[in-house]
């Protein structure tokens, strides 16, 4: 999801793999610009806005 987000601009932290502050509020604004449930979740409408796909 880190990468996901840093793609797009959101995040610019490291790639640590924890949801810490800094990459909630990049999920966040990430789920509000895209018109999504503000929740800081990454649920599956979000993983699928950013083209992750769960097998």
């Amino acid at each position: 999801m880190q990468t996901a987000l840093m793609v797009r601009k959101y995040y610019e932290g490291s790639i640590d793999e924890i949801l810490g502050k800094t990459t909630r509020g990049a999920l966040l604004s990430f789920q509000m610009n895209s018109g999504l449930a503000i929740n800081g979740r990454m649920d599956t409408p979000t993983l699928n806005a950013q083209g992750i796909r769960i097998p």
